[in-house]
């Protein structure tokens, strides 16, 4: 009996916690893991949704449907969006990136809508 009274006394129970606390995430851990990549998730899709990063990758189309590409950077003059590198789709044979100004850019959510006049002077450059 006196072993089980000191291995509980106060100064033995340290090594008691962090087995105890151990356990418990090894129980839990994958309700722990979950939560941790729902909260991380939430976390990116509003920082990616509201900021100038969330504007890569997203799929580019005139406001007449047509595809254009996606974007590949967004450049940055004073503190402001200047204008947006788009690489072009695969039906634009020879070129394979365009700089567009911001200010073409309609609408931006899932995908980003720009003016349909971009669309058409590109083609009477490129000839196509």
């Amino acid at each position: 009996m006196t072993i089980v009274n000191d291995l509980l006394s106060y100064r033995n129970i340290n090594w008691l916690i962090p087995i105890v606390l151990l356990i418990i995430l090894g129980i839990f851990r994958k309700k722990i893991i979950e939560k941790f990549k729902e909260i991380t998730s939430k976390i990116t899709a509003k920082k990616d949704s509201n900021s100038v990063s969330g504007l890569k990758n997203k799929k580019v189309y005139t406001d007449s449907g047509d595809y254009v590409g996606k974007v590949e950077e967004s450049i940055l003059e004073k503190n402001k969006i200047y204008g947006l590198k788009i690489k072009l789709d695969k039906k634009f044979k020879y070129h394979k990136n365009i700089l567009l100004k911001y200010e073409y850019v309609k609408n931006v959510s899932e995908v980003l809508i720009i003016d349909n006049k971009v669309i058409e002077s590109l083609k009477d450059i490129l000839s196509i």
